[in-house]
């Protein structure tokens, strides 16, 4: 990202000082490096908590943590870095991370029970990289002034947070167009396949 600028008028990154603009798959390499830097933290300590060097306690702790860094991160990178956070960001940041705690909740109680294996310790725990991924498609769509149906890495699909696809949005005069792009490799999910023709394009007016 060194030399990136990003310009609130048009929603997007340009190198600088070029005017070139970085392009959407520019984007999404780095929104999936993200997804899969936390997916990687997220396995340790699933691997550390079953190997006794993290306490319940401190697993829970340092998964929320993750939660939140990621769910920032994203953020951050969809809607064009600090200079964009306002108190609004944050609380959209706060409601995102809402939505996992339930789910959260349970694993946590779950690992308590001892009721899960360190094989499905980790994988559990690396769904919630998603979160990385859906916030950047979140503030995407928040930066072009829209809201969407669902997005990708919400855990709403059959590929759950492992989920890579993305919202391709352009906007007129007049509307605003957004695709579901599948990630377009052979793991693509049939309930994503399913909202790459539903959405292609969603149409909302301006």
């Amino acid at each position: 990202m060194a030399g990136w600028r990003y310009r609130t008028d048009v929603a997007a990154y340009y190198n600088h000082p070029k005017t070139t603009p970085v392009t959407p798959e520019q984007l999404r390499t780095v929104r999936n490096q993200l997804a899969d830097g936390l997916s990687d933290a997220l396995g340790e300590i699933a691997d550390a908590f079953h190997a006794g060097r993290m306490t319940l306690t401190q697993w829970a702790e340092r998964f929320a943590a993750l939660i939140r860094q990621g769910t920032t991160a994203g953020w951050l990178l969809g809607s064009g870095g600090t200079n964009a956070v306002t108190n609004d960001v944050f609380a959209r940041i706060d409601a995102l991370i809402a939505k996992q705690t339930p789910f959260a909740e349970q694993f946590i109680r779950d690992l308590g029970q001892a009721q899960l294996s360190p094989e499905q310790t980790r994988a559990r725990a690396q769904l919630y990289a998603g979160t990385a991924v859906s916030s950047y498609e979140s503030a995407m769509a928040y930066s072009n002034g829209i809201d969407l149906p669902t997005y990708p890495g919400m855990g709403d699909t059959e590929c759950l947070g492992r989920c890579r696809c993305s919202w391709t949005i352009e906007t007129t005069d007049d509307e605003v167009m957004a695709w579901w792009d599948t990630a377009g490799d052979t793991n693509v999910c049939n309930s994503c396949l399913s909202l790459s023709q539903k959405y292609n394009p969603l149409r909302i007016a301006r």
